[in-house]
């Protein structure tokens, strides 16, 4: 990068960024105003040298081996054309594949890690999953890359037998669908995860279930959703969903890098799969408070209810 022209007094004229030069400039102005001529000179060339020292390490290039850089393009680019959703256009698929291996392809020297998960998602964001396809750089020890839940934990979900409603699937690529519903692994789940602990939903296990729906419905809150649609005393509210319908499976790649690969679509039964936001049954005026929209829903929900019973 080309010296910023740093302008103090007395100090070389080595500041290398431009916010280097400005906290320097900054800097020595105060200095001048308070007038403190013996130390003046000493301060800005200390000012100077630590701004251009933070500055050089937030611009900092973190490496990875070629021959490991090389390993983490070979196994994203084999996950994406073996397990995703196909690419919206092969031509724009094609050139990101592309770049991605230019990366790595004829190099010697040891290649920006940056740079190639860059390229890492410019490749997975060519999938027709709208958007739902992410790469997380690798993570300290005890750390996550996915936001954890506050508050204390509950029972994720209660194994509730039932007469009706109709199964949630998923769908693949080629149009194989793969009920998500697995007794054995429930089971399993429900034995580790959920023990003694209180399910806050089974209380409405049974009559009519009103579901707010709206923008930040999204991903896991999308596959809920359908999965509540497919019983009959439900009714949805609100807004259309995020448009995350779509399925991840995780992945890890060779630097220790994490790919959150989308492979599925969601679909009830033998219907078709689902493709961007997910109307509600009953749509709210476009502009509703999420306030009236619940009001309808907690309305609705009883009215129909057995168990709410006029004063």
């Amino acid at each position: 990068m080309a010296p910023c022209g740093c302008t103090c007094a007395g100090i070389p004229r080595d500041c290398r960024s431009a916010s280097a030069f400005n906290i320097c400039s900054a800097a020595c102005s105060r200095l001048v105003q308070q007038g403190d001529t013996m130390n003046r000179n000493l301060l800005r060339a200390a000012v100077c040298a630590l701004s251009f020292a933070a500055a050089t390490a937030a611009g900092a290039v973190e490496t990875m081996p070629l021959a490991q850089a090389r390993a983490v393009a070979d196994q994203a680019i084999g996950l994406v054309e073996s397990k995703g959703l196909y690419p919206r256009r092969q031509e724009e698929y094609a050139q990101a594949k592309q770049d991605l291996l230019a990366a790595v392809d004829g190099k010697t020297a040891d290649v920006d890690r940056n740079d190639l998960y860059a390229r890492i998602r410019k490749v997975v964001g060519t999938l027709d999953t709208g958007g739902h396809s992410f790469l997380f750089p690798p993570q300290a020890p005890g750390q996550s890359a996915l936001p954890q839940p506050a508050g204390p934990r509950v029972a994720p979900f209660q194994l509730v037998a039932t007469s009706r409603g109709t199964v949630l699937r998923w769908v693949d690529r080629d149009g194989k669908a793969i009920p998500v519903v697995d007794r054995t692994g429930l089971a399993g789940m429900a034995a580790r995860d959920v023990g003694e602990r209180a399910n806050p939903f089974s209380s409405f296990a049974a009559g009519p279930l009103a579901v707010l729906v709206g923008a930040k419905t999204a991903s896991a809150g999308e596959m809920l959703l359908v999965a509540l649609m497919g019983e009959e005393r439900v009714r949805t509210f609100g807004q259309a969903s995020y448009g995350m319908s779509t399925a991840n499976k995780v992945y890890w790649l060779p630097d220790g890098a994490m790919l959150l690969l989308t492979e599925m679509r969601y679909a009830l039964a033998d219907g078709p799969v689902f493709r961007g936001g997910i109307a509600p049954m009953q749509p709210a005026p476009k502009g509703e408070p999420v306030e009236a929209s619940l009001r309808t829903a907690a309305e609705w929900a009883a009215a129909n209810s057995p168990r709410c019973v006029p004063e």
